[in-house]
């Protein structure tokens, strides 16, 4: 994990009924010594809906001591995995309370999303089910962090329907999994590095789906009290009809931590070869799964030989690769080195050395294999990435074999 001196300057958090129901069937929570924020849309009808999202919301907070000793102690990746599985824990818990109230009501089908967000020194860690979303704000442009759980996004993703044609779609809010529905429960797990300046919200569908992105984004802007902010997206939220009940969370960050810097480490994710065809929100889910290195100058990062595991993409800095002494490429921002070693079991064929001080993104084999199992629509594309890198590797390996092979021969 990497160092930093953020801090949360202000939080709030709104809820209001909208304009065309008769119970607000969200619920809230937003505990500023955690700090924990977090937003649940009850469903199920005969105040079942409200009943669910309470309930859910109620198990988060009697797991808020546990919780806050996990931010604490989240100083490291070992610490940061005892945080996810600690508040995924909790999901799960409040899915066995649900279904035992359903039970004990008679009232089956009741349930509810449920968005969730810690801020440690420099990130954020959400947790999410259902079509609840949480964004970034940052220099005036809305970042998704989460997918929503919808048939019409699940038809997206394999490739049935443009993205479009997601927001217009009949399946767009039917959901194909929520906190108490079902016999089991996959929680989305996502992060973003935050900067100064960074907005935090977590909302329910009732703002994001009278509202566009652009315009929710455009409310933010015109807003830098985090109160006052909240209470324009609801009333944004109405004016467009006001057709669910509407909840918002939000957090402001300020510090030391550049979002210039932020952004050229996200930037340089993006370019990288494996996640060219991935979103942001697609980006944030793969990024619990990643740890970081730094290496100084002149220290090798992988030597020819050796067992070809991990994968890298280089943040910052510049690394040169050698075969035998000969040099073949210096690599930038953006670039990687070992995509082999995630297909297959071998060893290094060439020897990275950092040129200058550089930190790397690092993807090793039995994480990828836990995305792949975990994350199988995000991780097929992947998959392909990982293949065409592949592919066009072995096109020029091929032609620099034919121009040796024309060389020799004397053949033009």
């Amino acid at each position: 994990m990497t160092s930093a001196s953020l801090r949360v300057t202000a939080t709030a958090a709104v809820s209001d009924v909208g304009r065309r129901r008769a119970n607000n069937e969200d619920c809230v929570l937003r505990l500023d010594h955690v700090p924990l924020l977090a937003v649940a849309d009850g469903m199920g009808g005969a105040e079942a809906g409200e009943v669910a999202s309470a309930t859910a919301i109620a198990r988060l907070a009697g797991s808020s001591a546990e919780i806050a000793d996990r931010v604490r102690a989240a100083r490291d990746e070992a610490g940061l995995a005892e945080l996810r599985a600690c508040v995924e824990r909790a999901f799960h818990d409040a899915h066995r309370d649900i279904i035992a109230v359903a039970e004990a009501r008679g009232t089956p089908g009741m349930g509810t999303t449920l968005v969730v967000a810690t801020i440690l020194s420099d990130r954020a860690v959400v947790w999410h089910v259902g079509d609840s979303r949480a964004y970034v704000l940052r220099q005036g442009t809305l970042y998704p962090l989460t997918a929503d759980h919808s048939v019409a996004m699940l038809r997206y993703r394999r490739g049935e329907i443009s993205e479009e044609e997601v927001r217009t779609h009949p399946d767009q809010h039917r959901l194909y999994q929520a906190v108490g529905c079902g016999p089991s429960l996959d929680v989305d797990i996502s992060e973003v590095e935050l900067a100064d300046g960074d907005v935090l919200l977590l909302c329910s569908d009732g703002l994001s789906g009278p509202l566009t992105d652009a315009r929710i984004a455009s409310v933010l802007r015109e807003h830098e009290d985090a109160g006052a902010a909240g209470r324009a997206l609801v009333d944004a939220a109405n004016a467009a009809g006001g057709p669910d009940n509407v909840s918002v969370v939000l957090a402001t960050m300020a510090g030391e931590r550049s979002s210039a810097r932020v952004d050229a480490r996200a930037g340089a994710l993006r370019a990288s070869v494996l996640m060219r065809g991935l979103s942001d929100a697609d980006i944030a889910v793969v990024a619990p799964y990643l740890t970081d290195a730094t290496v100084a100058t002149g220290e090798v990062l992988v030597r020819e030989g050796d067992p070809a595991d991990p994968f890298y993409v280089v943040l910052e800095g510049r690394v040169r690769v050698t075969r035998g002494g000969v040099l073949l490429t210096d690599i930038a921002p953006g670039g990687h080195l070992g995509e082999l070693g995630l297909a297959t079991r071998s060893v290094r064929s060439a020897t990275a050395t950092a040129l200058e001080p550089t930190h790397l993104a690092v993807l090793w084999r039995a994480d990828f294999e836990r995305l792949v199992l975990r994350r199988p629509a995000i991780a097929s594309r992947l998959c392909l990435a990982l293949l065409d890198t592949v592919g066009t590797r072995l096109r020029d390996v091929t032609a620099r074999l034919d121009a040796v092979v024309r060389a020799a021969t004397g053949t033009p």
